[in-house]
């Protein structure tokens, strides 16, 4: 299978509290050798307040 699982700003969030649901659908796409990307911008856009 291919494909992609992108992550926003809220997506990251929720990763980085451990957020269940985030974390399973990490875990799953893992496993289905997904590519798990975001951008540079999300990236900023998730550090500033």
């Amino acid at each position: 299978m291919s494909g992609t699982l992108v992550l926003d700003s809220e997506a990251l969030s929720k990763l980085s509290r451990r957020n269940r649901d985030m974390t399973v659908w990490l875990d799953v796409a893992r496993s289905l050798d997904l590519l798990v990307v975001t951008s540079a911008a999300t990236l900023v856009g998730s550090t500033r307040p």
